[in-house]
């Protein structure tokens, strides 16, 4: 997606409080895209789109934090 080019692990080391405003932004576009799509089911669907598109920055963010350890631990 393009909001993994907004912001990369290394930036949101430097600046936490931005991701909040990327997982708000993700949350408002679950909610827009569960709302057309779903109505009836508009809380679950705005749920498991903001996970599905937080994953690709999440695994980022673990193997940055994983190859650290591997720094540190050698």
């Amino acid at each position: 997606m393009v909001f993994e080019l907004l912001i990369n692990p290394k930036k949101a080391e430097g600046k936490p409080w931005e991701l909040f405003f990327l997982g708000f932004a993700y949350s408002i576009l679950g909610l827009i895209i569960g709302y057309i799509i779903f109505r009836s089911y508009v809380s679950l669907v705005m749920v498991v789109l903001a996970v599905i598109a937080s994953v690709p920055f999440m695994h980022s963010l673990i193997s940055r934090e994983e190859q650290k350890d591997l720094a540190i631990g050698d």
